[in-house]
């Protein structure tokens, strides 16, 4: 018994189906497959000869491999060139696509992009940094960071009164009115002693009083949110103490800082 196996499709026409399943089907996937991209094209392309050479009779097909075809089925194709199909794989892997291309230009740009956000954060990073340190070496270092010597009112100074009067006999600054309970001392530096307080307004007050004489030399009062400096001359020749070993000219500033009083020096020759 023998069975009749002419409608049976071909090895070649199962794969031309597979391939072009994988090229137009729902779930295409031979755009990364460039030998598959090749063998579709050689089929395809061998299929159309066959539909073309309309005069060659059966015979022939059948001699070159291409049988009549089927209703709704490519012509099958059994006799292929190796060598051809290889050579236009070589070439179809060897030229990208336009999926490969579009990306290819993709990366590319999103390389460059990458490098240039880099290059930016770098650039302000050393920007930010040679900030600082310019900042930092412009910026005058205290000569000493005086800390309280006792808690607010407990510093000796403090008399029966809450409130007492700070005045220069040389009119140097304005009469103060000092709340004692937050009379505040520093210690010295440089033989002044530093005070900080509060007003009957209650403004921060910093008070500069010269340790040997007791003689007020300066009381400044600034509202919270700015800066809290006192300054004051040595002038040696006045038979100041504390002016001793400063060139006349020079200034003591003391800048409160909330918890420390900083103290610098300011040499004459330095002041503008």
């Amino acid at each position: 018994m023998t069975m009749d196996t002419s409608d049976d499709p071909t090895d070649t026409q199962r794969e031309l189906r597979e391939l072009r399943a994988r090229a137009y089907g729902p779930a295409a996937d031979i755009d990364g497959d460039p030998v598959a991209l090749a063998r579709l094209a050689h089929l395809e392309r061998l299929q159309r000869r066959a539909r073309s050479s309309t005069e060659v009779p059966q015979e022939a097909l059948q001699e070159t491999g291409v049988a009549a075809p089927a209703e709704n089925l490519p012509a099958p194709i059994d006799a292929i060139d190796n060598s051809t199909m290889r050579a236009e794989a070589t070439r179809s892997s060897a030229t990208p696509g336009d999926a490969d291309r579009r990306r290819s230009r993709w990366h590319r740009a999103l390389t460059t992009r990458g490098e240039l956000v880099l290059l930016a954060v770098s650039a302000a990073m050393t920007i930010i940094a040679l900030v600082y340190c310019v900042d930092w070496l412009m910026t005058p270092r205290p000569a000493a960071s005086l800390q309280p010597t006792a808690p607010p009112g407990e510093g000796g100074a403090a008399g029966p009164d809450r409130w007492i009067v700070v005045s220069s006999e040389d009119d140097l600054f304005a009469e103060l009115i000092i709340d004692q309970r937050t009379l505040t001392p520093y210690g010295s530096f440089h033989g002044v002693e530093v005070w900080a307080a509060d007003d009957d307004l209650g403004t921060a007050c910093l008070i500069l009083i010269e340790e040997t004489s007791q003689q007020t030399l300066q009381a400044v009062c600034t509202p919270r949110s700015g800066a809290l400096i006192a300054d004051v001359g040595a002038w040696p020749y006045f038979d100041d103490d504390f002016a001793e070993d400063l060139t006349a000219g020079t200034v003591l500033r003391f800048q409160h800082r909330g918890s420390t009083v900083d103290a610098f020096i300011i040499e004459a020759t330095d002041a503008p």
